[in-house]
């Protein structure tokens, strides 16, 4: 039969490929079995195409007509076999060469259209997360991508899956999620490019924000940052958190200063870290504008001290720093500048501004304060400055004069003049008009 022919075949073909042997009869012998062979081969071949055509065909339990030739019998047979257990294969109507590198590029880009082709196959993966999340089962992406549309009826390349979730993601449908975080979307293919982390990541319908909501929160974050975002979910989302972000990092520079006790508003940027930290650890959009729509009444309340607290810290700190400075400086001469109406009343003022939990906007008249008393104080120093000056330069003429009467020399007469010297230049530089009377007292001793 055909099976003993067969193997007679594979043996005589070992046999006579071995290394020809140089006696004559042997060779002899070769060749006859190698002629012997090339008919039984014939033969096979033959038998082969008449068992090929004549036999029947059954695909997929059902009997098939599929013609005389051998090799068109036998693709005909694979084709329908394919056509009717992978019936939804063709829904993939233009397979991409290279499905990755296509996968890298619609998730970088920036604003991506669904194709005009595969839409059944997009359907099809659309129905199916439909179907999963409306009976809360976890869709594992290495189950949807080599169980369910790698089997049949589909029979899809995984990597044109993946594509599909890829442009899903894009088009703002679908969430990839591992470790119960939302994988960012510049991150997704460094994940997802090893096969490894599918069974990892698992795939969330995304919920959407319907137009009037995303339109009333549009109009929430114009009244926050006095600037109107996009009018997409995603670009809303990213404007909106964006300014958050900006909002707690500032809040928490503010804060190292306003620790030290030295500066305003330690209360309120507290509150506001612990208010924004509510709504910048949020990844998703639509739980971020549904926290950002309950939170809205404390943020609108909030934002007039962020802009009070910003514009102190980022302009008028300064001022504050100038106030702090000269009130200290005051409170050297305050016996004498109580003695002056005006001056007590600007020194009172700046005391009430320096203790005001906002003093925001009383910082416009910290200037003008600053110098109604320092017009006073500067008057005071100058003239009790004056007075003991005159005494001191008295004080080293009736010295040069003693020291000229013992006939001493130049050197000498410097070295005794010295002390008084330095008291007059430490007078010169005093603020403190106690301290530059009590320099009178030092002169009058050293002399």
């Amino acid at each position: 039969n055909i099976a003993n022919e067969l193997r007679i075949y594979l043996k005589t073909e070992k046999y006579i490929g071995r290394k020809p042997d140089e006696n004559p009869e042997i060779a002899r012998i070769l060749r006859d079995r190698k002629e012997e062979n090339r008919e039984r081969r014939k033969r096979l071949v033959d038998t082969a195409r008449e068992m090929v055509t004549e036999a029947d065909y059954y695909v997929a339990s059902q009997k098939q007509d599929i013609g005389t030739e051998p090799l068109s019998a036998l693709g005909k047979a694979v084709d329908y076999l394919i056509d009717n257990t992978f019936n939804k294969m063709n829904y993939i109507e233009h397979p991409v060469i290279n499905p990755q590198m296509e996968v890298q590029s619609v998730l970088r880009a920036d604003d991506v259209m669904f194709p005009g082709h595969n839409l059944k196959a997009f359907a099809e993966v659309r129905d199916f997360i439909d179907l999963c999340t409306s009976t809360s089962k976890q869709i594992i992406m290495q189950e949807l991508v080599d169980t369910r549309f790698a089997n049949r009826p589909f029979g899809w390349s995984e990597w044109e899956t993946v594509l599909i979730l890829a442009r899903m993601v894009a088009a703002g449908e679908i969430h990839l999620v591992m470790n119960s975080d939302v994988i960012e979307r510049q991150r997704i293919y460094e994940v997802i490019s090893k096969t490894s982390n599918w069974k990892k990541v698992t795939v969330r319908q995304r919920k959407t924000v319907d137009k009037t909501f995303l339109e009333n929160i549009r109009r929430l974050g114009q009244e926050l940052f006095g600037e109107m975002g996009p009018d997409s979910e995603d670009g809303l989302f990213a404007f909106l958190k964006g300014k958050f972000v900006e909002w707690d990092s500032r809040l928490r520079q503010y804060k190292t200063l306003a620790d030290t006790g030295k500066y305003p508003g330690a209360k309120e940027i507290d509150d506001g870290i612990s208010l924004v930290s509510k709504l910048i650890v949020v990844n998703e959009s639509f739980p971020f504008m549904q926290r950002l729509d309950e939170l809205k009444d404390e943020l609108k309340d909030f934002s007039e001290y962020f802009n009070d607290i910003n514009n102190f810290y980022q302009t008028q700190r300064p001022v504050w720093e100038r106030l702090q400075n000269n009130y200290a400086r005051f409170q050297l001469n305050r016996f004498e500048l109580e003695k002056d109406d005006a001056s007590v009343k600007a020194l009172v003022r700046m005391k009430e501004i320096l203790e005001a939990s906002a003093p925001y906007p009383l910082i416009s008249e910290i200037d003008t304060l600053i110098s109604r008393v320092n017009d006073t104080n500067d008057k005071l120093v100058t003239e009790c400055r004056k007075r003991v000056l005159s005494v001191i330069d008295k004080l080293l003429e009736d010295l040069n004069k003693e020291a000229e009467k013992i006939k001493q020399d130049k050197e000498f007469i410097t070295s005794i003049c010295e002390p008084l010297y330095e008291l007059k230049r430490g007078v010169e530089k005093q603020e403190s008009i106690a301290h530059i009377k009590q320099v009178e007292e030092q002169a009058r001793s050293v002399f």
